[in-house]
């Protein structure tokens, strides 16, 4: 004749399971979210990586004279604008002169999200080099149809380290600060995650990554 569980050993039975079960579940969690930070992170660096890498190689075909920039340091401006003039050749003359490219290229930080692309002719003759008001940068980078790098940009900064003081506050007729070597561009990227190690102006935890690099122009006006 078999003997049948007793209430206490299935008691027991049924707690043993349910801490076995609150092990795994607590384990699978937390791999979980190591896994989606993991990911986020990767992603993050991948951005950042890939359009600083495009900023770095259009900026070393640029003399100081070529570049212009449009600080986001006022509350009525929400975008950080790049412009690039480019060298494509140098005239065969004594002292050599450099020869610019007929179209600028340009980035444009608008909310989160980082463009690269050109102007029109009509733009690269009406904003020549060291010309231009931070208008003008202002409506091209508002204006910019081109490929998306990054869209999860929380900060862009670009600043000349040699330069004796800041750049002036934004004035639509004002004229871009002067650039000098070297440049020094720094991206953060920022993305919410459960379970992030840090926490974003909302206190939603989050990833993030920053990434700087140093950029020497070339030589010549």
């Amino acid at each position: 004749m078999k003997r049948g569980l007793t209430l206490m050993e299935v008691l027991v039975a049924a707690g043993l399971g349910l801490v076995v079960l609150t092990l795994a579940a607590t384990v699978l969690y937390a791999t979980s979210t190591s896994t989606a930070r993991n990911h986020v992170r990767v992603d993050l660096q991948q951005q950042a990586m890939q359009a600083c890498d495009w900023m770095v190689s259009d900026l070393t075909q640029c003399t100081p004279a070529g570049v212009g920039v449009l600080y986001s340091n006022d509350a009525n401006v929400l975008t950080t604008v790049l412009s690039l003039h480019k060298v494509v050749d140098v005239n065969n003359v004594d002292p050599p002169a450099p020869i610019f490219d007929r179209k600028l290229t340009l980035y444009a930080r608008v909310g989160t999200a980082l463009y690269r692309g050109t102007s029109s002719a009509t733009q690269s003759q009406s904003v020549a080099t060291r010309g231009g008001s931070q208008a003008d940068l202002m409506n091209m980078g508002s204006t910019l149809q081109g490929r998306r790098l990054a869209e999860n940009l929380q900060a862009l900064q670009i600043t000349c380290p040699n330069q004796p003081e800041p750049p002036a506050p934004y004035q639509a007729n004002g004229a871009p600060p002067p650039i000098t070597n070297p440049l020094c561009i720094t991206l953060v990227m920022e993305k919410e995650v459960k379970g992030g190690t840090l926490r974003n102006l909302r206190g939603n935890p989050c990833e993030r990554f920053r990434l700087q690099r140093t950029v020497w122009f070339r030589d010549g006006e």
